[in-house]
């Protein structure tokens, strides 16, 4: 082999950056480089020579990205993988190497998918009143059908993501949509509450499976410098089903019942399984499978299916861990909890006096903050993007063939401060508007503005996710996903007494300083550690590859004294 493949020797040995390098300095980790749009020629003449090591070494995708249009090598009709025989885009050996039109097509159908999971746990809420009365329940009650719609987005992604890299993203996608058909017919057709949480929970589970699989989807055909927009328009998907669901449960339930709207539901769940089918690829490297022993017991390979299956895709959590994953995921987590306390507050108030609105103009309340949704995807990205492209630019990060290095952080920049203080105010001004009942339409302008400050958020909280823990794209979304599933179940659960209790005014107003405080916390924190703690993020990531004993002899005779997560090496 010519020139050695990226292998750990090259990792270890690039492994202390400067926070700007220059051509001339050591290249840092691999796992810091989110991206370059250049060395396209050197690594499509590498690839085919260490396709192999990299797989071997659990490499998901290629380290640096590939120019769109090149290296586009099929795959041949028998070894595509997720039954992908049929689909109208052939599965490539370089996902990034695909044109852009197929790149936008895929991202579309992607995005449409993702709507399954936040339509599910919202079109409902105009119907809440009379599911209650239909099932003999109290409105409380009720709303906890919602709830374990959440919890069930909350859990089953940990599962979803961890999968997906072992087996595939498209059969993740078509388990997860089938079931999902399946959970929402049986939901339609419930005769008692405890049956409709039970199958709401599962339903929940299914349809999430696109909120961290797709993401990985994205980093799979996207390159880093791209990704921004490419994120804002698949969020704009996930943002839709807030938009749309209320306005059309209402209409559908007041036209046809509750049952229907979840009916709808399943309907829209088996378009997607459709489309994904016929026209979604595998996206995922290949990776080789490992060495067994021809002398291993069946109890020996079910105990090691279960671990890897079952036990192994817990340990994802331990993410959390590490700083800059905590900092990220617990502002966005905390932001989407805000989301659903104001969604379950709309029903609450404008069913009530003095308003006292009807099922479908209770749904029409709901277009304000989700028109706000819309209009940030179709900027926010981009915005991002340029600020990442910024960032470099002004720090001259080159590796030493003059190829720019971009990071996670660089993503954080004025469209975070902006939206850190915008939301929270937002929020502040909607819950005074509502507690002196005000006319309904002075609480589009806050609306609206809460729905920009969360869309921003969002994408940028989830791009960079991708990219903090580039060979395990899917999995910072996991963690981020399951934590703000449990923020937005807690939200779903206190709102209705909270606001009982206190009124729209102080519940908002104490929640929204709390957003306030963390979300500007937690940017001033990462502005001033997060590079540190991105790079202690890298060396934790490189030596988790590693035998455990290996991993502890080298951290034990490092002398560099850099901080890993967890504690401080000695020197």
């Amino acid at each position: 082999m010519s020139s050695p493949p990226l292998t750990e020797t090259r990792l270890l040995d690039s492994a202390k950056p400067s926070a700007h390098a220059s051509p001339s300095s050591a290249a840092p980790l691999p796992h810091s480089i989110v991206g370059s749009d250049a060395e396209i020629t050197h690594i499509a003449e590498e690839e085919e020579d260490s396709e192999k090591h990299e797989y071997q070494n659990g490499l998901s995708a290629p380290l640096h990205p590939v120019r769109t249009g090149t290296s586009l090598r099929r795959v041949p009709t028998k070894q595509r993988r997720g039954y992908g025989l049929l689909t109208l885009v052939p599965e490539v050996e370089n996902p990034r190497a695909y044109g852009y039109a197929s790149k936008w097509l895929l991202t579309v159908i992607v995005a449409l998918a993702a709507v399954a999971g936040p339509m599910g746990s919202s079109i409902l809420y105009p119907a809440l009143q009379d599911m209650s009365i239909d099932l003999n329940t109290s409105l409380t009650t009720a709303n906890i059908t919602v709830s374990t719609f959440m919890l069930g987005m909350a859990i089953f992604p940990i599962w979803w993501s961890s999968l997906s890299e072992v087996l595939g993203r498209r059969l993740m996608y078509l388990c997860s949509f089938s079931l999902f058909v399946l959970f929402g017919a049986l939901s339609a057709s419930s005769t008692s509450i405890g049956m409709m949480i039970a199958l709401r929970f599962l339903s929940g589970g299914a349809s999430a499976s696109v909120q961290t699989v797709g993401t990985g989807t994205i980093s799979d055909i996207w390159p880093p410098e791209e990704r921004g927009r490419a994120m804002g328009v698949f969020y704009m998907g996930p943002l839709l089903g807030p938009m749309v669901a209320p306005l059309l449960g209402g209409a559908i339930a007041e036209a046809k019942g509750w049952r229907w709207t979840l009916w709808l539901l399943t309907m829209y769940g088996g378009v997607v399984l459709l489309l994904i089918f016929f026209v979604l690829p595998e996206t995922s490297r290949k990776k080789l499978a490992p060495a067994t022993s021809h002398e291993s017991t069946s109890r020996d390979r079910v105990k090691a299916a279960t671990k890897r299956y079952l036990v192994d895709p817990v340990k994802v959590l331990f993410l959390i861990q590490h700083r800059v994953i905590f900092c990220v995921v617990f502002f966005a987590a905390l932001t989407f909890g805000a989301v659903y306390v104001l969604n379950i507050s709309l029903t609450m108030v404008f069913e009530a006096a003095p308003y006292k609105f009807n099922q479908v103009e209770v749904g029409l309340m709901y277009m304000p903050m989700s028109t706000g949704y819309m209009f940030t995807s179709f900027l926010a990205g981009g915005w991002s993007d340029h600020i990442m492209k910024t960032a470099q630019r002004r720090a001259k990060r080159v590796d030493a063939n003059g190829v720019p290095i971009y990071y996670p952080e660089d993503r954080f920049g004025i469209n975070l401060w902006i939206a850190a203080v915008l939301y929270p105010l937002s929020m502040m001004a909607y819950g005074w508007v509502l507690d002196y009942h005000r006319p309904w339409w002075a609480s589009v302008i806050p609306l609206f503005f809460f729905g920009v400050g969360t869309m921003i958020v969002f994408g940028v909280a989830t791009a960079s996710l991708t990219e903090f823990v580039p060979r395990r794209s899917s999995a910072g979304v996991a963690v981020n996903n399951f934590i703000r599933n449990i923020f937005s179940f807690a939200g779903s659960m206190i709102s209705k007494p909270a606001i009982d209790a206190g009124g729209t005014g102080k519940v908002f107003t104490i929640l929204g300083a709390i957003c306030l405080v963390v979300c500007i916390g937690s940017l001033a924190v990462l502005k001033v550690h997060g590079a540190r703690w991105r790079e202690s993020l890298d060396l934790a990531e490189e030596y988790s590859r590693r035998k455990p004993v290996a991993a502890v002899e080298e951290l034990e005779n490092d002398s560099s004294g850099r901080e890993i997560d967890g504690g401080k090496e000695k020197e």
